[in-house]
């Protein structure tokens, strides 16, 4: 397996804030629960950042037996980790995400 996990930058919430999702998989079974993604038509999901739980005041996980992306290798079951974050900007330099 080449991709453990992936994690994203979706946009700046303000100049010293960004907010992150992304995922990995898990070889497991999910037996109860339900995903903080809501589907909005059989390909199309929106993140539902209620939903999901918190592991502390920014941020949250969700898993989901909806898999993105897996590895042809990877061992079955598997299940979806799903996180968003909002993480603070601490570097010096400028924070080049605010013009996106």
């Amino acid at each position: 397996m080449k991709k453990i996990c992936e994690c994203y930058v979706y946009c700046a919430k303000d100049e010293n804030t960004l907010y992150y999702g992304g995922f990995c998989h898990i070889c497991a079974t999910l037996l109860s629960g339900k995903s903080a993604w809501k589907p909005t038509s059989d390909s199309i999901a929106c993140w539902d950042g209620k939903a999901a739980y918190p592991l502390s005041p920014n941020f949250g996980v969700s898993f989901s037996d909806r898999i993105e992306m897996l590895e042809p290798d990877f061992p079955l079951p598997v299940i979806q980790l799903d996180f968003d974050a909002d993480i603070p900007w601490v570097l010096e330099k400028e924070n080049s995400y605010i013009d996106e």
